[in-house]
């Protein structure tokens, strides 16, 4: 493709916009979000410049006009995956939770790090131990990347690992990051208060 002044590229959760055309060289501006343009100049040779694109997808006009629509569709599109995440766990939903996510992904908690296979038993386990359910108080999305901030809420209803329910309820505060493409989560990552809700629910804290 023939390169163009003004052209923006996108490499991976980079954006690449070429500042200043010449028969030789190349001055562009990499930028990590076209919404605050911020971003650092460089000034390469076009040799250069075309291997650093190598891979890249050069975006449309019309995807660039108006604060960028097509990135804004992906943010969101992502943001809705995590919220329909988020709703699967709290019906304790397995089949729709296992939909949602890559076959390879993984998923990295308090309780255990692994496959689906690994995860989803704990989850069972959890949901009838403690009915949780999630309120997003928070939603950030950067490229692949979505940051919820939730209030956790449960009560202790049914043995869990060898302690007997006691009917408490908790809230705490819980974190999860994810990595999201093409309409599924690859990587789950997970932290929340477990010593207070240990200590809200009467469960004796693990040494």
């Amino acid at each position: 493709m023939k390169l163009q002044q003004g052209q923006v590229w996108k490499k991976g959760d980079e954006f690449i916009r070429i500042v200043h055309l010449e028969r030789l060289e190349v001055k562009y501006k990499a930028m990590k979000d076209l919404f605050t343009k911020e971003g650092v100049h460089h000034h390469v040779s076009k040799k250069e410049f075309c291997r650093l694109i190598k891979d890249a997808e050069v975006l449309s006009d019309s995807e660039i006009k108006d604060g960028l629509p097509a990135v804004a569709s992906s943010r969101d599109a992502n943001k809705a995956v995590v919220k329909n995440y988020v709703e699967a766990f709290n019906r304790g939903d397995l089949a729709a939770l296992e939909a949602l996510f890559a076959p390879d992904a993984v998923i990295q908690g308090v309780l255990a790090t692994g496959g689906m296979g690994t995860i989803l038993g704990i989850w069972k386990q959890l949901h009838e131990s403690f009915a949780i359910e999630l309120t997003i108080e928070e939603v950030i999305a950067e490229g692949d990347c979505v940051a919820v901030r939730y209030i956790e809420r449960g009560t202790f209803r049914a043995a869990f690992r060898g302690h007997a329910p006691t009917g408490k309820s908790y809230e705490l505060v819980a974190m999860e990051w994810f990595e999201v493409k093409d309409a599924k989560i690859h990587r789950r990552w997970g932290v929340r208060d477990a010593a207070s809700q240990a200590k809200q629910i009467g469960l004796p804290l693990e040494s």
